[in-house]
């Protein structure tokens, strides 16, 4: 017979699925995004600069200008348009440098998956 503890983690679990369509079904409709907020991804539909790492190249956006740079990293599935309203920020106090990621974007794929090492090392 299940303690009471293993019951509640159990009843948790079967919980959250349902929470997370709850979630979505009441979060407010999405909002048309303005003609600014689309200029800003212009930036991104094409290749920035292509840097020359080695075998392959990473796409490299760069704006502002100073130091110290600041270099914005998409996170796990993201490449560099997720900085759009960011990097534009930043770049009006110094220099920031957005890339894609190995296999992301417009950069090349790497030679075998990708763990946090292997980022830095690019």
């Amino acid at each position: 017979m299940p303690t009471f503890a293993l019951r509640a983690a159990l009843t948790a679990l079967a919980a959250a699925p349902l929470l997370c369509i709850f979630e979505v079904a009441l979060a407010p409709p999405n909002r048309e995004p303005t003609i600014a907020e689309d200029q800003r991804l212009l930036l991104y539909v094409k290749p920035g600069q292509l840097v020359d790492i080695g075998r392959r190249k990473i796409n490299l956006h760069c704006s502002g200008a100073g130091g110290p740079t600041v270099i914005l990293m998409a996170g796990s599935a993201s490449w560099s348009p997720i900085w759009y309203k960011v990097q534009p920020a930043i770049a009006q106090n110094t220099r920031v440098c957005g890339f894609d990621r190995a296999g992301y974007g417009f950069s090349d794929p790497g030679p075998r998956p990708q763990i946090l090492s292997d980022v830095v090392d690019d």
